[in-house]
């Protein structure tokens, strides 16, 4: 079933939201604000990082262009004694790997812990 789009006058061919300040009612003005006040810990951070493989391998069927395949995965990661080295969240998924994990670009890490700290932003308001 495709999405209707809740936004009234929106005249977007597929119907996809085009403005998020209409749909939550959300002053966006009060989110650089409201931004640094989140902290994630690191199981929230390897969590997710993991879940950002998970975006990445259902993306990269749908992908045709090699280059945009290459811009969301992280080039080959060694996993021998990487419990020793545990400062990022990647280290995690590294660690629990066992073959069917892919690894997500620091990009896409970005835009979803992003998405993560607008979701957490919005829903405490």
């Amino acid at each position: 079933m495709p999405y209707k789009c809740c936004v009234d006058g929106c005249r977007c061919k597929d119907g996809v939201v085009g403005s998020t300040t209409k749909l939550f009612r959300f002053d966006i003005s009060l989110l650089p604000e409201q931004y640094n006040k989140l902290d994630f810990n690191s199981i929230t951070e390897n969590i997710l990082y993991y879940i950002c493989g998970y975006i990445v391998k259902k993306l990269i069927p749908t992908l045709k262009c090699d280059g945009c395949i290459e811009a969301i995965i992280e080039p080959l990661i060694e996993n021998d004694h990487i419990y020793q080295n545990n400062a990022t969240p990647k280290n995690f998924t590294i660690m629990k790997n066992r073959g069917g994990l892919k690894y997500a670009s620091d990009g896409v890490y970005k835009i979803v812990k992003l998405s993560e700290t607008l979701f957490k932003t919005i829903m405490v308001d």
